[in-house]
């Protein structure tokens, strides 16, 4: 079957319709600026809650970075918390370092530039809340009280499985070297 120009001027005539009926109604839906509606926009779209994040959304290789980037954050608030603790008092009471390691979880330490710093914050925000939630407030706390820091190391490979488990094996190979 071959198109004629009138099918060909058919076929386009609903799009040609809608651009006048668009460039028509410009205007007549906003009366003000252009920047108070780009405002009000803007305002409408940060209200639009963020999808939830999950485990699966985090690509494997950084699943570690992460979490040896929520040990950092969680080691920096809490020494900045008891090293503001007069000399006579010794740790945090419970309600202390769990509105401590709560909000740490606000705004964790990002640990490197990837294209989306957005994205990013967004799955260390969750995992910080996932971690806390999983082991507790109180393991952290312990681990920090114990370790003085709270390590990595034991923090994403313990419960978590965040980070593989370094094998006996593998650690004598790399020795030798």
């Amino acid at each position: 079957m071959q198109l004629s120009s009138r099918h060909v001027a058919r076929s386009s005539m609903p799009s040609f319709v809608l651009l006048i009926l668009l460039m028509a109604g410009r205007g007549q839906c906003h009366d003000g600026r252009d920047d108070e509606l780009l405002a009000a926009i803007k305002r409408q779209m940060d209200s639009v809650p963020e999808p939830p994040v999950d485990i699966t959304e985090i690509p494997k290789d950084l699943r570690c970075k992460y979490c040896h980037a929520v040990a950092s954050t969680f080691t920096t608030a809490l020494e900045v918390k008891t090293k503001s603790l007069p000399p006579s008092r010794h740790g945090l009471k419970e309600e202390e370092y769990i509105k401590v390691l709560v909000e740490a979880c606000e705004k964790p330490v990002q640990p490197g530039d990837l294209e989306s710093p957005h994205f990013e914050a967004r799955h260390l925000k969750w995992l910080c809340g996932d971690i806390l939630q999983t082991l507790g407030e109180e393991d952290v706390w312990e681990l920090f009280q114990k370790h003085a820091e709270v390590p990595a190391a034991r923090l994403c490979s313990r419960k978590l499985r965040l980070c593989p488990k370094e094998s006996p094996r593998r650690r004598n190979a790399t020795g030798d070297l």
